[in-house]
C-alpha cells in the first residue's frame, strides 16, 4: 500500500495502539478520538493486516480549528454556566475567547505543524 503524500511531507499511517503508546493515552480513549476525527472526515480508516488511519485530505487543508471543532462537537464538551443573571455575561466572554482561539487555530494547518516539528528535531 502507498503512503499518502501531501506536498513534500510523507504521511505515515497511524496505528491506534502505537499512537496510544506514544501519547501515553489509554487505548479506549485513543480509539474514541480517532473515531471522532474519522466521523468529522479529518481521518480515513484504512484496512489491511492492521487497521490504521491517514489524513482524509492534505494536511495543508486541515486546520487546528477543524480538529478542535470536531473534538468539541464529538464530545459535547461545551461549557455550561449556572442559570442565573450572570449567565449572559459569562457566556459572552466565553464566546469571545472561543472566537479568538478559533481565528488563530484556523490560521494553523497541520502541514505547518509537521514542518515546524521536523525543523525542531
Amino acid at each position: 500500500m502507498r503512503t499518502p503524500v501531501t506536498d513534500s511531507v510523507k504521511l505515515p499511517r497511524i496505528k491506534p495502539m502505537v499512537l496510544a503508546e506514544k501519547l501515553g493515552l489509554p487505548p479506549n480513549l485513543t480509539k474514541e478520538i480517532l473515531q471522532t476525527l474519522t466521523q468529522a472526515r479529518l481521518l480515513t480508516e484504512t484496512r489491511g493486516a492492521e487497521y490504521s488511519f491517514v489524513p482524509a485530505r492534505p494536511l495543508a487543508r486541515i486546520s487546528v480549528r477543524d480538529v478542535l471543532q470536531a473534538m468539541r462537537c464529538g464530545s459535547g464538551s461545551d461549557l455550561v454556566t449556572a442559570a442565573d443573571s450572570q449567565r449572559p455575561i459569562v457566556s459572552g466572554v466565553l464566546q469571545e475567547i472561543r472566537s479568538a482561539a478559533d481565528a488563530r487555530a484556523e490560521s494553523v494547518s497541520f502541514e505547518q505543524l509537521v514542518r515546524q516539528s521536523a525543523k525542531a528535531v
